[in-house]
């Protein structure tokens, strides 16, 4: 029986009732697709601000300074999310709901990979280092294979990737149910509250680690505009400053430079105090000359190369995006080992990594070295493989030594580059990722190298160079910001060992002073430098005026060290100007777009 007034229904039409007017399902709406691609946003976002925190809690000494204010940005990148998924639940063109849907993945997976350059290299993902670095699959998968060499970790990374993949194909393919009214009005507070929600003031470094990922990779640079053809033409064609001419020392020994990936100050009792990770090479700087004030231009390995090879500063050059930085210094106004050539030296540069990264064998041959060898030479066929397929240091002193042997001719002229010392760090002792443990194996093996030349008599006509190529990739240590200020970020050590080389220099030099430095004591006749270049070899005869250094934090700037002070010059094309205080002269920002041009000091 029927109460009066209720609506009757018939038995059959129950079903479709129930399609039009679904009742509240907790269990549908938890193993919602769409719940779980916004928690995977969710859960990037936090770790990618506990990374922050981790990276700079101790370098500013303050708690939750850097997170709270990257969280603003991470909400405009939920918020945006959130947007899109809105406005996918309310079109129902499958097609342009498709699009929305495959926008959100993407943005994730740009999110994903961005977490991953910066927790392993410290720099953020941005359209050049996609194009520069995309095309390398052979050194990408190295350095994954090295990341999962452990059988766990390839479990869970093989499980949270299948598991990945079957939520981002549900959200594919996943027809929404009713609700446009609300998805509307979720679409609509989520855009505003990406327009409301403002960045809290900047802290005064570090600021390109704020931004969201979507942000970071949209970002414009400046550093490649490119300088007009009227900016150009004023462009002095000699010195914009005076430089000095000392009479070069004719020297003739054997010459070897040893470029030890990622050697840096805070791993070095005798330099900085704060590790001792690196015995050896203390031992052996208190026995040769060293330079505690010495800088590294750039912050990777291509652009310590350019300033130690060629003395000239890796500073961007216009239209560079996309390109190796090998490209624009190809044809630098005089290499070392081509001038060495014709000093009558012997060139050789020896490495254990590949030397097709980035086209690095090619530009070494067009810079005049007359051997290139890489992880290819039979001598390191059957040897374990770390970073960019390398055979460790160990294996490398022992090419060169066997190198050496046959050298009697001509003075000779090597350039050993390590590889070991590279992220991800894997111990070639233990097999363990741990950087205080292969800094100690990589020390352990430079020192035997060296023992090895003391026994064959190299140092009776031979020197000896050891330099980082750039400071690690890792996060400053409060230790190094509190000693060295900002220009912790481009402390490199170097020494020098050798018949006559011994005690420190202090003054402050870098890099492209090696150059002129060998030039000067190698070279005959008359040797002149710019007032930007150095001579520290065999004593310092000339300390530059201003040394040009980078920085991974702000890549659109160049920071002068000229003395005590450091001038910030921001690289915008014909607009390149100082940025902030103090200022310097005009002549030397002249210089510095003289420098750009290609043109030299």
């Amino acid at each position: 029986m029927t109460q009066r007034g209720s609506p009757t229904l018939p038995l059959d039409d129950l079903p479709e009732a129930a399609a039009r007017h679904p009742s509240p399902n907790w269990r549908g709406r938890l193993f919602s697709p769409g719940l779980h691609v916004l928690l995977l946003a969710v859960l990037l976002s936090l770790t990618r601000l506990v990374k922050l925190e981790q990276f700079f809690r101790d370098v500013i000494g303050c708690n939750w300074c850097v997170a709270n204010r990257a969280a603003v940005h991470e909400g405009q990148f939920l918020l945006a999310l959130l947007a899109l998924h809105a406005a996918a639940r309310w079109v129902r063109h499958p097609t342009l709901r498709g699009l929305l849907r495959t926008l959100l993945l993407a943005a994730l997976a740009l999110a994903a990979l961005d977490l991953m350059v910066l927790s392993q290299f410290y720099v953020r993902l941005t359209p050049e280092l996609l194009l520069r670095f995309g095309p390398e699959a052979g050194a990408i998968g190295s350095h994954l294979r090295l990341l999962t060499s452990d059988p766990a970790v390839v479990m869970v990374c093989a499980v949270l990737a299948a598991m990945t993949g079957v939520v981002a194909w549900r959200y594919l393919v996943e027809r929404p149910a009713d609700g446009r009214r609300r998805s509307g009005w979720l679409f609509l507070m989520a855009v505003a509250g990406v327009l409301l929600l403002q960045p809290m003031r900047t802290l005064d470094f570090h600021t390109v680690y704020l931004r969201n990922p979507v942000e970071s990779f949209l970002d414009r640079p400046t550093r490649n505009d490119p300088y007009s053809d009227d900016f150009l033409r004023k462009l002095s064609d000699g010195p914009s400053m005076p430089g000095a001419c000392q009479d070069g020392q004719g020297a003739r020994p054997n010459l070897i430079i040893v470029i030890v990936e990622s050697l840096s100050l805070y791993q070095s009792r005798l330099f900085s105090g704060i590790h001792d990770w690196t015995p050896e090479f203390d031992r052996l700087a208190t026995q040769g000359l060293r330079l505690t004030n010495f800088l590294a231009n750039g912050v990777n390995t291509e652009q310590g190369l350019i300033a130690l090879l060629t003395g000239e500063p890796p500073v961007p050059r216009p239209g560079q995006s996309g390109d190796t930085e090998f490209s624009h210094f190809n044809r630098p106004v005089d290499a070392l080992p081509r001038w060495l050539q014709r000093q009558g030296y012997s060139t050789r540069f020896l490495t254990s990594g590949d030397l097709a990264f980035l086209n690095k064998g090619d530009w070494l041959k067009a810079i005049g070295f007359e051997q290139v060898e890489g992880h290819d030479a039979p001598f390191y066929r059957g040897r374990p493989r770390y970073a960019f397929d390398a055979a460790s240091d160990d294996a490398l002193y022992a090419r060169a030594l066997q190198t050496l042997a046959g050298s009697r001719a001509r003075p000779t002229f090597t350039v050993l580059e390590t590889v070991t010392t590279h992220a991800p760090y894997i111990d070639p002792v233990s097999r363990a990722v741990s950087q205080q443990g292969v800094v100690r194996y990589a020390d352990a093996a430079l020192g035997q190298f060296v023992a090895q030349l003391r026994q064959r008599g190299y140092f009776d006509n031979g020197a000896l160079v050891i330099v980082g190529d750039h400071r690690s990739m890792t996060p400053v240590l409060p230790e190094e910001r509190r000693r060295y200020g900002d220009r912790a970020f481009a402390r490199v050590p170097l020494v020098v060992l050798g018949s006559g080389f011994q005690g420190k220099e202090e003054a402050t030099f870098s890099q492209t002073d090696l150059a002129p430095s060998l030039r000067h004591w190698l070279g005959s006749g008359r040797q002149c430098v710019a007032a930007n270049e150095g001579v520290f070899l065999p004593t310092t005869q000339h300390r530059p005026a201003c040394s040009y250094t980078l920085r991974s934090y702000e890549p659109d700037e160049v920071v002068l060290a000229c003395g005590t002070s450091d001038l910030r010059v921001k690289l915008d094309g014909d607009r390149t100007d100082y940025s902030g205080h103090p200022r310097g002269s005009p002549a030397l920002l002249a210089e510095l777009n003289r420098v750009r041009a290609g043109r030299g000091f």
